[in-house]
Formats: C-alpha cells, structure tokens, sequence
C-alpha cells in the first residue's frame, strides 16, 4: 500500500517573504488569538457555527459576538488606494482641477461634455448630410442625362434639387458644408483636434497647387498682384532672369535634364543610380525597406544639402519652393529639412507630374481657346518675320518668340549653337510663356509647321496658328532682299570660323537631299565650295518657297498682305502695324471677367440641348468636355483637380451655365477665383 499522505499542519501557514511562526504556548491568562480561536472551534465538535456577516466566517454562538467587534475594526476598513494622478500632476499650478479631472470616470466624462454641447434639433426638412451628398450625386448623374435628351431624367433631376433647395432652407445654410476644420494654407480639412496640430506645421511648409505654386514662382498671370497664405507676389519673372523666389527641384539630374519647371535648379536628393536602388527595393522588399535605404544614401548628405543652397544664392529664413515628381516623399523630407533649417518652404500639390498636366491644359489641347486675339505673322523664307516680331515686342506687342524658345530659326539652316530643349521640356516652357499672356492686348505669333527644328509645336499652339481668331498677316518682299537677308543671317556668324560655317551649311544642305535631288545637291554643295554663296540661297529660296504655299494654304483665317520694300525690320514694323489698324469689328478683345463673382444656388436647365458650340477636355486634359447653348455639360474624370475645379462632390458630370460660373470659384480660396473663371472662360 502507498504510504499515507501526512496530515495537513492545523496553524496557518506563513505567507511568502515572512519568517514561519514560532510555536509555543502561550502562558496562561494570555489573550488568545483569532487563530487560537479557530483552533479551539476545530477541536471542538460540541456545537453548531454560526457565520459572520461581514467576512462569512463560521463560529460558535458565544464566540461570534467577540468576532464580530474585532472583524469591523481590522478586516472591513479599505486600504488607502495610491493617488498616481495626484502625485504626477502635483507640481501644476491648477493640480487640484487636473487631478479632479483625471479621477472622474468615463462615464462622468461623456455625461459633462454632453451637457456642454449646445442642444441641436434639426428642423423639419433638414437631412442629413450623407443623404445630402447622395441626392447631389443623383441628381448630377440625372442632370447630365437631360442634358443628353432625356426629359423624364431632367424631369427627376430638378425635383431632387427643389428637395436639396428645401433642405439648405430648413438647415440655415448649405447642408453640404462639413463640421470639419479647413487649414487656411493648404485647403485640407480635418477633426477639430487634429486641424490644430495640422494648421501649426503648415504654416512653415505649406503645400501650393500648381497656380499659387507658378504665383510665387513667377508672379500672376497678366501682370496683377496674387496672395496666398503669406505669400504676397507683385512683380512677375523676366523670361530668361531669376524667378522671385529659389525654385528646388529634388529630382534625380536624369529627370531634370529631362524637363523640369522654368527657372527651378537642380539639387537632387538621389542621384541617378541611388533613385534606381531605392526604387528597386520599393517594389521587390516594400515601403519599410526602401525607406531604410533612402536614408541610408541621403542621411550623410545633408549638409551638402544646404551647400548647395547657398551655392545658388539662399539665404537663412530665406523662401525656397520645392518639388519632385509627386510631391511625395521626396520634396516633403527636403522641406522637413530646410524648415529645420529656418527657411519658409512651400512644397507643389502633385509635383511635376501636376506641372506636366497643367501643361496639357494650357498648350496641349487642339481645342483649347487662344488667350487672347491672335494675329499669324506669315510670309516666305527670308521676309524677315522674327526680326519683326523683336521689334514688335519693342512697341510694347504681345509676341510669342516660338523660334527663340526652341533655339532655332525653322529651317535645315536654322540650328544654332546652343541645344534645343526636348519636346517636353519645350512644351513647359511655351505653357509658362502662355500663362503671362492677357486678353487685354493681340497675340502675335510667327506662322510655324508642326516642327520648330526638333522640337514639336503642341497641338494647342498650332489650331491657333492655323485658326488664328483674328488674320494671317503675309509679307511680301522681293527674292534678291530675301537673298541678301539670308546670306546676312546664316553665312556671318561671328561664333564660327569659316571653315566651320562651311560644314555647317553643307551638312544642312545634305538633310535635303531627299527633297532637293542628287544633282542638285551637288550643284549647291560645289557653289559652296567656290564661294557662291547668294547663288545656293536662291536655290534654297525656290525649295521653300513652293513649300510655304503650301503650308499657307492650309490657313483658315482672313489674310492680309503686306509689302515690305526694305529688309529693314523697324520700318516693316510699322507697316505691319499700320496694316492691322484696319481689321474688321468682329475682330473685338475679349470682355474682361467681373473681378468678385456672386455665389448662387445652381438650378438645373431641363430643356433638350442643341448641338454642341465647343470641344475641349475636362480641367486635367483626361476627359472630354462639350458646352452646350443652354448648359455646359461637363464630363470630368476622378482626380483632385477635376474635383476641386468643378465643384460638384463626386466623380460624375455636371452642369453649369453661365450665371453659375463663380460658383465653383467661391468654394476654394481667393486665389482659385482667378483659375475657375479663366477655364469657364472658354465655354461660357
């Protein structure tokens, strides 16, 4: 048999950390203990045990009163609990409220700040502000639908409008509007605690959109007074000088070299081959990694950060803009930086990428509207026109030199000895000179092809030279002064020796030889050769000639000729000038837009459309757009910009007429007032 478990010891066993109690008898006439007490009950087997109230302990009727006196004194009185929010919150001037505070229970909380709120009851007819969201969706979609010809969709679209109309009216105000808090500088909303935290730091790096971002890069469009934030312009960039404040652009040197925004300098975060690095990593180990690599490669390069900085003229607490591609990772750390640093720092809402598409807005669409009248200075090889264009400019004309911002004067002859800028980089460039044109004044442009050397002309830039809204000015002047203007112009460059300009000019007669002929070439290469040089000019004269006929009768606008009897520029000037006085009334500058735009509750037209007046895209160039008579049935795809610029809350079409057109202007800040009027502009 297994031997017997030892009886269990009857005292009570001692606790952790405490010597074991002494077992001795106490002396006679010695007060007994509670477990001197419980001993003697366990040994006595006489009578029933009574429970105590209090701790539900068992003990004999006569004992239980004696227990209960000494159970209220020691085992029922709570231990003092340790105030953790009175000993950390003691050395505050206002510990007593703190601490207050911090022992009320959630509960309390929840009761007090609910009784702080003032009591809202919604009005009859008031809805809430999800439902206010769905009915201006559907009732977009419907509107868009009637536009379309549908009757019983226009039908449903205005009586979901009479409903939003009623629930504006029963709320006080516009249902649509958020409770959320908006930052002043950078547009975005946020909770009330979190928009405080947010406003603070973006005060020192705010993020523009691209109009108030070209605002303090280069000024206003038409020469006027912009602010954003605290950012006040009044004088605009000379094409060529020093933009108003130092533009960084943080991009590798491959994609700068590639195109980048007028006037910006390169100081690169990555180079080249760290960007490929960081970016392998992105997408074969994740974001976490590639992170880590980042700053791996950039974090011992910072000081040369700033170098770089005052290399290029900062100054401490200077103004600096910066962008990359996205206006992502990249342009927000070197901001983090330079704010650290002390500069004001302003960062590009969408980076280049959002530059690349204001681009396509401004130059890249065949439909877009000209920014002003535009006069086509047309005539064949030779007459002279960028030379009267240079002057034009001096009689204070608006011009747009298209010759001289793709460094090359538009013929096999007509390289110079700087690089032509890429096709993108050449499109930034025009979409910038664009920007500064005002309606006020005519454009005037030289009659191109659809190349200027090897930059191409954007689709927006032609339709204007071939529609030109006002004439196609034609110079006339006889082949010997062309002869003699050309041999003048690319046969005496001081930059070149002559047996340079003599390789020069016979490589550029090479390129024709697919046009001009084998015999031909010949011919002009051995004129070249003996020094004939006005002969090879005439026979280059007879191969353009034909060509420029060509050209100029694909023109669709009104001509007008213009004899030039001299090559002097300055004379030819002022016949051109005085030719144009003479232009019919249709020929009218555009009416300025009014300068404060009243906002009004939209109402939706229900009657059938006629034909559509005018083509364009939506205001990032992605989606077709088509105005009608009646409305303007604006079909926009889903980015920010569409969003922000048509004012309507979702992804879908709108409608806008003509009376509606400040409306999308009042519900972004001052500076996009300009922007919504200048692209309802063209289908108003």
């Amino acid at each position: 048999d297994p031997p017997l478990a030892p009886k269990p010891d009857a005292t009570r066993r001692p606790e952790e950390g405490y010597p074991p109690q002494a077992r001795e008898t106490q002396p006679k006439g010695a007060s007994k203990s509670i477990d001197g007490l419980l001993d003697e009950m366990e040994d006595d087997d006489g009578g029933p045990l009574v429970p105590c109230p209090d701790c539900h302990r068992s003990f004999k009727a006569e004992s239980l009163e004696k227990h209960k006196k000494i159970c209220k004194q020691v085992f029922q009185n709570k231990r003092k609990q340790f105030n953790s929010a009175a000993n950390r919150l003691g050395e505050f001037d206002n510990a007593q409220e703190l601490i207050a505070n911090a022992t009320k229970s959630e509960k309390q909380r929840a009761k007090e700040n609910h009784s702080e709120k003032p009591s809202t009851k919604k009005e009859k007819g008031s809805v809430p502000k999800w439902k206010a969201q769905s009915l201006a969706f559907r009732q977009a979609i419907l509107a868009a639908k009637g536009a379309s010809g549908d009757s019983e969709a226009a039908k449903k679209a205005a009586e979901i409008q009479k409903e939003l109309n009623a629930a504006n009216l029963a709320s006080g105000g516009n249902v649509m509007e958020s409770d959320m808090v908006k930052c002043p500088h950078c547009g975005r909303t946020f909770n009330e605690e979190a928009g405080q935290r947010h406003i603070a730091i973006c005060l020192r790096v705010i993020s523009l959109p691209i109009e108030a971002f070209l605002d303090a890069l280069d000024g206003p469009p038409q020469q006027g007074t912009s602010a954003y934030g605290h950012v006040v312009i009044q004088h605009p960039m000379i094409f060529g000088g020093r933009p108003l404040l130092l533009t960084i652009d943080v991009r590798s040197p491959a994609e700068f070299e590639a195109g980048h925004i007028p006037g910006a300098v390169n100081v690169p975060l990555f180079d080249d081959e760290a960007r490929a690095l960081v970016g392998t990593d992105f997408k074969r180990k994740g974001r976490y990694e590639a992170i880590h690599r980042g700053l791996q490669l950039a974090g011992p390069k910072f000081a040369d950060f700033l170098d770089a900085l005052q290399e290029h003229g900062a100054k401490a607490g200077g103004h600096l803009l910066v962008y990359c591609w996205r206006g992502g990772m990249r342009s927000g750390s070197m901001a983090w930086l330079f704010s650290l640093c002390g500069f004001q720092v302003n960062t590009l809402q969408g980076g280049y990428r959002s530059y690349r598409r204001w681009c396509k807005t401004v130059v890249g669409d065949a439909n877009l509207a000209p920014p002003a009248p535009v006069l086509v200075l047309g005539g064949c090889t030779g007459v002279g026109k960028t030379a009267i264009l240079h002057e034009l400019r001096k009689v204070d004309q608006q011009i747009l030199d298209l010759e001289g911002l793709a460094r090359h004067r538009g013929s096999a002859f007509g390289a110079t000895s700087e690089p032509q800028p890429s096709n993108e980089a050449f499109e930034n460039i025009l979409a910038f000179a664009v920007r500064r044109v005002t309606p006020k004044k005519p454009l005037w442009i030289e009659h191109e092809g659809k190349h200027v050397g090897k930059a191409s002309l954007p689709l927006g830039i032609l339709s204007w030279i071939t529609n030109a809204t006002g004439a196609l000015v034609m110079l006339t002047m006889s082949k010997e002064l062309r002869v003699r203007r050309l041999v003048d112009d690319y046969c005496n460059d001081p930059n070149l020796s002559k047996v340079e300009q003599l390789e020069q000019l016979k490589n550029s007669v090479n390129l024709l030889s697919k046009r001009l002929g084998g015999q031909r070439v010949k011919d002009a290469l051995r004129l070249l050769d003996e020094g004939r040089w006005n002969e090879v000019a005439g026979m280059m004269l007879d191969y353009y000639d034909k060509l420029y006929e060509k050209w100029a009768s694909q023109s669709r606008c009104a001509k007008i000729h213009v004899d030039c009897p001299t090559i002097d520029a300055i004379d030819n000037a002022r016949r051109v000038l005085k030719a144009t006085e003479q232009l019919p009334p249709s020929f009218a500058l555009p009416a300025e837009p009014p300068a404060e735009p009243q906002p009004s509750l939209p109402s939706l037209p229900s009657a059938a459309p006629t034909q559509p007046r005018y083509e364009g895209r939506c205001h990032c160039g992605e989606v077709k757009v088509l105005c009608y008579d009646d409305a303007r049935a604006v079909s926009y795809c889903h980015c920010s910009i569409c969003r922000r610029l048509s004012g309507a809350p979702f992804s879908c079409q709108a409608l806008f007429t003509a009376a509606e057109a400040p409306v999308v202007a009042t519900e972004q800040p001052k500076f996009m007032e300009k922007i919504c009027w200048f692209l309802l502009l063209n289908y108003l």
